[in-house]
């Protein structure tokens, strides 16, 4: 019987000491359906039938969330960590993305209180866009994965996708003017 109990608080005291000392495990919100509810628009280069500012409703473009620990600057060294369809259901205007509760790598959260730095893109879909939104930090609210699922409090940024061109477009142009200009000469 005493060594059953003394098992038993050994066994408590050494769970307590293993959870104190692994990394926590952050979860956050992926969507832009809550405040600021920000839709994802179309920027200066349009799909045809589209102008820029216009709402994306083609919901076959994918949106990713991209996070790495710290204050970062540069984007490279965000890494995926989730992705998520545009969400254009009828009678909403389409724009939205609702990823549902991501969560992060251990690396990126070791505790709670831990900076994290967020970037949403997006790509794909029938006309081919991309774009990326600016960095933003997290840090109140990225919860515990005990704790209830809390929101973006700083982000996410707004979202600009524009059409990627062909490359062939830009060389039919290139020959195009170059047949102006040589049969422009032969005339003269």
């Amino acid at each position: 019987m005493k060594r059953t109990l003394l098992a038993s608080i050994l066994g408590i005291a050494a769970s307590v000491a293993i959870e104190a000392s692994s990394p926590a495990q952050g979860v956050i919100m992926f969507d832009n359906y809550n405040p600021p509810k920000e839709p994802v628009r179309y920027g200066n280069l349009p799909p045809p039938g589209y102008n820029p500012g216009d709402v994306v409703m083609d919901t076959s473009v994918v949106i990713g969330l991209y996070a790495g620990a710290g204050i970062l600057t540069d984007s490279s060294g965000l890494q995926l960590i989730a992705t998520t369809p545009i969400w254009a259901q009828p009678p909403y205007t389409g724009g939205w993305y609702i990823g549902g509760p991501v969560i992060l790598p251990p690396s990126m959260w070791p505790s709670p209180g831990s900076v994290v730095t967020f970037q949403v893109r997006g790509w794909g879909g029938i006309w081919d866009v991309t774009g990326a939104s600016a960095l933003w930090q997290e840090t109140a609210g990225i919860v515990t994965i005990t704790d209830p699922v809390d929101t973006f409090q700083n982000g996410p940024a707004p979202l600009v996708l524009n059409v990627v061109p062909e490359p062939s477009a830009f060389a039919l142009a290139t020959l195009g003017a170059a047949a102006l200009c040589f049969f422009r000469r032969r005339i003269q």
